[in-house]
């Protein structure tokens, strides 16, 4: 059904999806969460039925792709629909003290890189899960900036997976030295665009965007211009660490949720409002209040309670 909405260059029609949001958003919603369950229920499938070789999923994406979701989506119906126990983990863990953090030519911390992580511990770790199913894993204290002297402790059974998400999930530097055969390699993003009357009017990147600054202001206490300031490095992160090593995932997952724009028009066009047209980062945020003009708006309330964009609203 979804097929519908989607042009000869796969890209979402806006009058189309409009007009269901208009007639029944409810329909919309359902139509739209099946569409991501679906590609969960597939990679779910793919997993159990490679159990004999590998027990540990490495779940790569950019910024604001939905990882941590998705992975918390994969251990629920691993377990409800396949029977299969599961944890996950996030290399966020394995993040080394900020003051040996490196620095970026103007000597601020570089957040982004692959040496921000603890690569002699995550090797450590991997080696012991892949031998013996058993390792002491590390925890970060986010407040503290550095390794929390709590650990986590993971003992995998013959029917148990360990999912590790984070940005770096699919870089060779990571399991450099091991058995590459002995983890399955995820990775997402959303890869859809929308378009309106043939041409495209929101790109993926448009919406990773959106869905950052939304989750960032009302939940990170992060203003838009300190979200607009960070992204040109984040995107040049991404450049450098992600995207180059996406060609290494067994499988892909496109998380865009169909009527996403519909929901963000209610959250982000309110600030864009308020906002000074004389500030430097306006001009940007203007086109965006023009585009998300283009979508039916309606209520949160339609959202499910598990649905990935759950994790940039509440």
């Amino acid at each position: 059904m979804t097929d519908a909405f989607y042009d000869s260059h796969c890209r979402v029609q806006a009058e189309k999806m409009n007009d269901l949001a208009v007639s029944d958003p409810k329909q919309l919603v359902a139509l739209s969460e099946q569409r991501y369950e679906a590609q969960i229920r597939n990679v779910c499938s793919y997993i159990c039925n490679n159990m004999e070789r590998s027990h540990i999923v490495l779940l790569a994406g950019p910024s604001a792709s939905g990882k941590t979701t998705t992975a918390h989506k994969f251990r629920k119906m691993l377990k409800e629909e396949f029977y299969v126990n599961s944890y996950v983990v996030s290399l966020d863990d394995f993040y080394i003290d900020q003051c040996r953090l490196p620095t970026l030519p103007d000597g601020s911390k570089d957040l982004e890189t692959v040496y921000a992580l603890d690569i002699d511990c995550i090797h450590q770790c991997f080696d012991q899960l892949t031998n013996t199913r058993r390792a002491s894993l590390p925890t970060f204290d986010f407040h503290t900036a550095s390794r929390s002297i709590i650990t986590n402790d993971i003992t995998l059974g013959d029917h148990e997976i360990l999912i590790v998400e984070g940005i770096h999930a699919l870089n060779p530097l990571i399991t450099e030295g091991l058995d590459a055969s002995k983890f399955f390699r995820l990775f997402i993003s959303v890869k859809g665009e929308y378009s309106l009357n043939n041409e495209v009017v929101l790109t993926h990147e448009d919406l990773r965007f959106i869905r950052r600054c939304v989750r960032d202001y009302y939940h990170r206490d992060s203003s838009l211009e300190r979200t607009t300031g960070m992204w040109a490095s984040v995107r040049a992160g991404e450049k450098k660490y992600i995207s180059p090593y996406k060609c290494y995932a067994n499988l892909t997952i496109d998380s865009l949720i169909l009527y996403e724009p519909c929901i963000f028009h209610h959250f982000l066009c309110p600030l864009i409002e308020q906002m000074d047209p004389k500030c430097d980062i306006y001009p940007r945020f203007e086109r965006l209040y023009h585009i998300l003009q283009y979508f039916a708006e309606f209520d949160r309330h339609y959202v499910s309670e598990d649905s990935l964009l759950r994790e940039f609203i509440d």
